[in-house]
């Protein structure tokens, strides 16, 4: 029996020492997790893609463990947004070792000609940080982490072509099968917790009201609380839009006379799996959410 033991250990000690070096592939770190949806759509099957920050935190609440740190270390690519829109990370990220294989993925060129008149009053760091939301900032990254990946050894340069060209077409695709759905939700009013959805709204013509906060670390003034009521009872076909990782009930404190929609949406996509068809899957859970906000869907949670 101990010897029958012993040839089965051998034969599995041979069986990993055979192993091939390029049957690991190369692994990339990403910031966040919808970063990471959209660098797996390039990568695809070439590259492991994991997230730093866990798929269920805010990343305005995110704290580093050391397993976090060594994803980063092992890392042959790291994508994130920018020292100003990712201040969490910016010490870090001044690590030469890191700086040497980071891409800050916000400062593209076309970052500063696709603004939407939205970005100079976001939490004050002059730029809202959630530039995943808009189409066409997750094609122009998708199109600088195709770029960069050409430096990576070990990737089939030509199936990631194929990958991106692929995202591309699909997302194309995505975005004019999201116009039809939403076109007729233009007239509904969406109130938010969180000023994190105006990317989105923005591009495919929907309304953002009102917000409660601007920035979650802080509580919102008294006034902006009136405000935001009375913008409530204004408004014809309101919609109360919630966030799986912030706010919860956030509207249950307020005097409403009417039936309101209710609706919940996550500007991170974390019940999405890292997978190709990852990012698309992602819209269209927004629009799904948004789609929930039809007049004659009335209800209270």
């Amino acid at each position: 029996m101990m010897k029958r033991c012993l040839h089965h250990v051998l034969i599995l000690l041979l069986s990993l020492a055979s192993t091939p070096a390029w049957a690991q592939r190369p692994l990339i770190a990403t910031s966040i997790h919808p970063l990471a949806l959209i660098v797996k759509e390039v990568a695809g099957d070439e590259a492991d893609v994991q997230s730093l920050v866990p798929a269920d935190v805010s990343p305005h609440h995110y704290s580093m463990r050391p397993s976090e740190r060594r994803l980063l270390a092992e890392a042959d690519r790291i994508y994130w947004l920018s020292p100003e829109l990712e201040p969490f990370l910016q010490g870090i990220m001044s690590d030469q070792a890191l700086s040497q294989k980071a891409l800050a993925l916000a400062e593209a060129p076309e970052s500063s000609t696709a603004g939407n008149g939205h970005e100079a009053h976001h939490h004050g760091t002059g730029m809202d940080p959630h530039i995943w939301l808009a189409p066409d900032r997750a094609q122009a990254m998708a199109k600088r982490v195709r770029e960069s990946l050409a430096g990576v050894k070990d990737l089939d340069q030509e199936q990631i072509a194929r990958n991106h060209n692929q995202f591309r077409q699909r997302l194309a695709d995505t975005e004019s099968d999201i116009e039809k759905r939403l076109a007729p939700l233009a007239r509904i009013s969406l109130f938010t917790y969180h000023d994190a959805f105006h990317y989105f709204a923005d591009h495919f013509g929907l309304t953002i009201a009102a917000t409660l906060t601007n920035n979650p670390e802080r509580s919102p003034s008294a006034r902006h609380i009136a405000d935001l009521q009375q913008a409530l009872e204004e408004a014809r076909f309101p919609c109360i839009m919630t966030e799986s990782q912030l706010g919860g009930n956030w509207w249950r404190g307020l005097d409403l006379p009417q039936s309101l929609n209710v609706s919940r949406w996550d500007p991170l996509g974390g019940e999405i799996r890292i997978k190709v068809g990852g990012y698309t899957a992602f819209l269209e859970s927004l629009t799904d959410a948004v789609s929930r906000c039809q007049p004659d869907n009335s209800k209270k949670e």
